[in-house]
């Protein structure tokens, strides 16, 4: 299908305030689109976490400071129904892609998206093959956020096939995109592959291809820190990736993980503590100054025996693109937890919320 006429009304999620519900609100974009723009009817948007940070810290008095309507959402797939004059050879109505927005931008929770790929703002957009269908596509808006996060994070280190990674928090939505990664894109062996998750996880990080006694359970010890140490005697870690908010390594991290002389890299995504997803960005910042303040004094003061780095993300094309050809190859997939219809939102955020979902959370369209 394409766009006719010289404008469009259509839905998209819109709140006001952490006190409001999540609304859609019918909204009008002109056409044609601009001339380096490209509309697309969106089958489905991701949730992620970060959404409900945004959501929780919009206050009634923080609203009153900024009284405009907010939205969400950063995740999409959908089908390009008009393309702009300056992209004519570059996007074709049909083509089916998906994509990231980045935070702070557009919300993706909308019935069509217009975007501008020439700009870094919205460059992160892949053509799928037109063999993909309808039902598949909804899958692909699981990806770009936690694939971004995750590739962007292990990046930092030179892993190798003789790396030895720890994971901490294996079963999470960045957990398992890391398991996948390191073993069949850095090609790390499974014996020098370490996850930490919850008993119940077992075999799930098992079958992405952890290995059993390479599996450390939170809900059975007191502290990582003894396990770990256990483990690190086959050799230092090269990297540790913290998805899941953990402290307790630290004490003992010159046995544990290498030198920043020889690499040694611990990254950390949430900070020293679990985060609470019903709560504003604001009131998640304590954990994350503990991190703050060990990354300026271990990296940017030199201080510390490692390197240190609390991790954000950045639009990327070419991390998506790596995304779309892992997939193809089978050496990655997106692990759905439910699919809600656009009318559901607030169930789906409610499902997100409960920190439970075991994989991504997606709106459909």
């Amino acid at each position: 299908m394409s766009l006719e006429g010289t404008s469009i009304e259509y839905d998209k999620l819109t709140f006001k305030d952490n006190a409001s519900p999540l609304t859609f609100k019918k909204v009008t974009h002109k056409l044609p689109v601009s001339k380096d723009e490209i509309a697309v009817k969106v089958t489905a948007a991701g949730l992620n976490p970060v959404d409900l940070g945004i959501y929780y810290t919009f206050h009634p008095w923080v609203s009153c400071l900024f009284p405009s309507y907010r939205t969400l959402g950063r995740d999409y797939s959908g089908t390009v129904v008009q393309v702009g004059s300056d992209l004519q050879n570059q996007y074709y109505v049909g083509d089916k892609v998906f994509g990231y927005v980045p935070t702070l931008s557009t919300g993706t929770l909308a019935q069509y998206l217009f975007l501008k790929p020439k700009t870094k703002h919205d460059a992160s957009i892949v053509r799928v093959d037109s063999s993909v269908t309808d039902e598949k596509l909804v899958d692909f808006a699981g990806i770009p956020l936690v694939f971004l996060t995750t590739v962007q994070s292990l990046s930092v280190a030179p892993l190798s096939d003789k790396s030895r990674v720890v994971i901490i928090g294996g079963s999470t939505s960045l957990g398992w995109t890391a398991i996948q990664l390191l073993l069949n894109h850095y090609k790390v062996k499974p014996e020098n592959l370490v996850s930490v998750n919850g008993s119940r996880s077992n075999s799930f990080v098992q079958e992405l291809g952890v290995l059993q006694q390479n599996t450390i359970n939170y809900d059975q010890v007191d502290s990582l820190q003894n396990p770990v140490l256990e483990k690190a005697k086959d050799g230092k870690f090269d990297l540790i990736l913290d998805a899941a908010g953990n402290s307790d390594l630290f004490d003992h991290i010159k046995e544990i993980l290498k030198s920043k002389e020889e690499n040694g890299h611990y990254v950390t995504l949430v900070g020293d503590h679990k985060p609470v997803y019903a709560s504003s960005l604001l009131a998640r910042f304590p954990s994350s100054f503990a991190s703050f303040k060990r990354f300026i004094y271990w990296n940017l003061i030199g201080g510390g025996p490692i390197h240190y780095q609390f991790r954000n993300v950045h639009a990327s094309k070419k991390d998506i693109d790596l995304a779309y050809r892992l997939y193809k190859e089978g050496n990655y997939k997106v692990i759905v937890d439910s699919i809600y219809r656009s009318e559901e939102v607030t169930e789906a955020y409610k499902r997100l919320e409960s920190n439970q979902a075991r994989g991504k959370v997606i709106v459909k369209f």
